[in-house]
C-alpha cells in the first residue's frame, strides 16, 4: 500500500491545475469531437479497446503524442477481427482481469482497480465523454499501471538480485529520456497558437484542430494560411458548423458578404443541435448591418436572442440585448439617412463584435 501514499498530493496538484475541471466535465458531446456519442455500443467498445491499446503504447514509448484525437484521427472500429489494435487492447484486459483473480496479494489487486476504474470511466463504454481520446485522461489511470510495473520490478529484483543494478540503470536511461521528451512537450502547450499547429501536424485529419488551426490564423492577419486550413477541414467534413463559421468570417472579411452569409446560412442548417444558433445569427445581423440591410439584420437579432448564451452569460446578454435595441433603432432607417456620428458609431459597434 506504500505506493498509493502519492495519491492524496496527486489529486491536490490536480485541482490547483484544474480547478472545477479536475474532477468532470463541464462540456458537451459534439459530434466531430466526440463522435464515439453517435456510434452503436459495439463500436464503442472496439474502438475504446484500440484506444487502449494506443494508451499503453504511447505510455512505454511516446514519440508521437498528440493533444487532439478527434473526428476521423482514430477510425472507428466496427468488427474487432480487422484491428489487431483492439485485439491487444482486448488480450491486455483478459490478462489484468486473470492476474486480479488469481493473484492473493491485495496491492496488485488495488492497482489493479485503480487503473480499470477510471479506464473504464475515459472508454466512452459506460459514459460518454466530451472526447474520443485524450492523453490527459489517462493520468489517473496511469498511477495504477505505474503502481503494476513497480511491483513487477520489485518482485523481479528480490528473486534476482543481481538485475538491481541492471534494472536501476535502465529506469535511469528512461527517466532521462522520459524528461527529455516532456521538456518538449510543454513547448506545445505555452500558447493556442503553439498548440493547435502542433496538433494538426500530429493529428492532420481531424476537423476539429484544423478549424482551430484556421481561426488562429484569421485572428492573426495571416488570411491565405486561414484559407488553407479551413479547406483542408471542410474536405475531412463540410457538414462541421464551426468551420463553415471560419470560412465565413473569412469571406466577410473579403468583402464577399454574399457568399458569407450563405456560408453562415449553411452552419445554421448544420447546427442541428442548436449549440451556436445564437452565435451565427448575430454574425447574420452583423453582416446585413455592415451593408445597410437593416431590416434584414434586426430579424436576425431578434433570432439570435432566442438561443441560449455560451460563456459569459451576463456579458453575452447585456451586448446582445444592446444591440438588439441599436439595430431595432435604424431598422426603418435608409442607408443613406444616417449621420455622419452615427455612421462612426455603427461602423465601430460592427468592427468591435465581429473582431477583425
Amino acid at each position: 500500500m506504500i505506493y498509493v501514499a502519492g495519491l492524496p498530493l496527486y489529486f491536490f496538484l490536480r485541482f490547483l491545475a484544474l480547478g472545477r475541471y479536475a474532477f468532470g466535465g463541464y462540456g458537451f458531446v459534439d459530434p466531430i469531437i466526440g463522435p464515439l456519442a453517435f456510434v452503436s455500443p459495439k463500436e464503442r467498445i472496439f474502438t475504446a479497446l484500440s484506444h487502449l491499446y494506443l494508451y499503453l503504447r504511447k505510455t512505454i514509448y511516446p514519440v508521437d503524442l498528440s493533444p487532439d484525437y478527434s473526428f476521423n484521427q482514430i477510425p472507428i472500429v466496427s468488427n474487432i477481427f480487422l484491428s489487431w489494435r483492439s485485439v491487444i487492447g482486448l488480450f491486455f484486459l483478459l490478462v489484468l482481469i486473470c492476474v486480479f483473480y488469481k493473484s492473493k496479494r491485495g496491492d496488485i489487486k488495488f492497482a489493479i482497480i485503480l487503473f480499470l476504474a477510471p479506464y473504464l470511466v475515459i472508454s466512452n463504454i459506460f459514459f460518454i465523454t466530451t472526447g474520443t481520446m485524450a492523453e490527459r485522461w489517462w493520468y489517473f489511470p496511469s498511477i495504477g499501471l505505474t503502481m503494476l510495473a513497480a511491483i513487477s520490478l520489485e518482485l523481479l529484483v528480490s528473486k534476482f538480485k543481481y538485475l538491481k543494478r541492471y534494472i536501476y540503470g535502465l529506469g535511469i536511461v528512461i527517466l532521462a529520456w522520459y524528461s527529455f521528451i516532456i521538456s518538449g512537450q510543454n513547448k506545445v502547450w505555452l500558447n493556442d497558437q503553439n498548440l493547435f499547429v502542433y496538433a494538426s501536424e500530429k493529428s492532420p485529419n481531424s476537423a476539429w484542430t484544423r478549424t482551430n488551426v484556421a481561426e488562429g490564423f484569421f485572428l492573426s492577419g495571416n488570411v491565405e494560411k486561414a484559407k488553407a486550413e479551413i479547406m483542408a477541414a471542410l474536405s475531412i467534413s463540410d457538414e462541421y458548423p464551426s468551420a463553415l463559421y471560419v470560412l465565413a468570417q473569412i469571406h466577410w472579411k473579403e468583402g464577399k458578404f454574399g457568399e458569407a452569409e450563405d456560408v453562415l446560412n449553411n452552419a445554421l442548417k448544420f447546427d442541428i443541435y442548436d449549440r451556436n444558433k445564437r452565435s451565427f445569427n448575430r454574425s447574420l445581423a452583423l453582416i446585413n448591418l455592415d451593408v445597410g440591410n437593416n431590416k434584414q439584420a434586426l430579424f436576425y437579432m431578434r433570432e439570435a436572442v432566442k438561443w441560449p448564451t455560451t460563456g459569459d452569460l451576463d456579458k453575452t446578454m447585456k451586448i446582445d440585448n444592446a444591440l438588439l435595441a441599436k439595430i431595432g433603432e435604424y431598422a426603418d432607417r435608409e442607408v443613406n439617412s444616417y449621420s455622419q456620428e452615427e455612421i462612426q458609431e455603427l461602423g465601430q459597434l460592427i468592427k468591435i463584435l465581429r473582431g477583425f
